[in-house]
């Protein structure tokens, strides 16, 4: 992931990693080499923070400023997995700053609070669901609300249908798409 800084100079990738006992990411922290401290060190611009469970699986990733507070740059603060007995992701859920379901503003899932994923008894994905922040079907600017996959003894998709939402149940960002 690669933006631009002041002047349009790239801000570098994460230039601070800190990792748990367990080997996992807690923070990534990115710099800006064009803005220094008074050592003459890069400024960090922004930085993420991850948790897990006890299994080791993600369930949270924080998008922090430079000092470390809670922002929200594309609708969001906080994404949130849950995972199933298996540790396949079932629910990818956005929050707010103030930890309340969040409609993404990014362009991929704009208007979307969260995703959820269906899995056949192989663990092969079979289905996938955006909802709105009250729990609705929603469309994702480029898929449909719901995808539902037929699959071979393989994994591999043998056949796909597409369920939009309703057009009651769009959001602005939907409308304004």
């Amino acid at each position: 992931e690669r933006s631009l800084g002041r002047g349009d100079l790239p801000v570098h990738e994460p230039g601070h990693r800190t990792w748990d006992d367990a080997g996992n990411k807690i923070l990534e922290r990115w710099v800006d080499e064009t803005i220094r401290d008074e050592e003459g060190k890069p400024v960090v611009v922004r930085a993420r923070a991850y948790e897990y469970d006890a299994r080791g699986l993600l369930t949270v990733q924080r998008s922090l400023d430079a000092d470390g507070r809670p922002v929200a740059p594309s609708g969001f603060a906080a994404n949130r997995w849950e995972h199933d007995l298996h540790g396949q992701t079932v629910r990818k859920a956005y929050e707010g700053l103030d930890g309340k379901p969040a409609s993404t503003t990014g362009d991929e899932f704009r208007g979307v609070s969260s995703v959820g994923y269906e899995y056949d008894d192989y663990g092969f994905l079979v289905a996938r669901r955006f909802a709105d922040a009250r729990g609705r079907p929603v469309n994702s600017p480029y898929e449909a609300a719901e995808v539902r996959w037929k699959v071979d003894a393989m994994g591999r998709i043998t056949e796909e249908r597409e369920k939009p939402a309703p057009e009651r149940w769009r959001t602005e960002a939907d409308r304004e798409a």
